[in-house]
């Protein structure tokens, strides 16, 4: 099979998506290398997941202490952080770099 670019993997990725498919299945009917596939469409899919930002939701930040956190950061991955008080700037720039 002849190299594909990155835009013929993007139109594979969207075929794949509307194929109802699993990613090895899809690769497997379309003779691609299955590893390549993969990775192909994890790359795609984190630009979709996060156009034109780092990938980051908003981080909300409030002054109020107690049974509410007073920061939240929640990553793509479903990973959330909550601080109970005010964190530490450096930390929050640590965690959304």
């Amino acid at each position: 099979m002849k190299s594909l670019s990155s835009e013929d993997y993007y139109v594979l990725y969207e075929e794949w998506k509307s194929s109802g498919q699993t990613k090895a299945k899809f690769a497997e009917s379309r003779d691609l290398s299955r590893s390549t596939f993969y990775y192909w469409a994890r790359k795609i899919g984190r630009m979709e997941v996060s156009p034109g930002h780092a990938g980051f939701d908003l981080l909300e930040i409030s002054p109020r202490t107690g049974q509410n956190p007073a920061a939240r950061i929640c990553y793509p991955s479903g990973v959330v952080l909550e601080f109970y008080g005010l964190p530490d700037p450096a930390i929050l720039r640590q965690l959304t770099e």
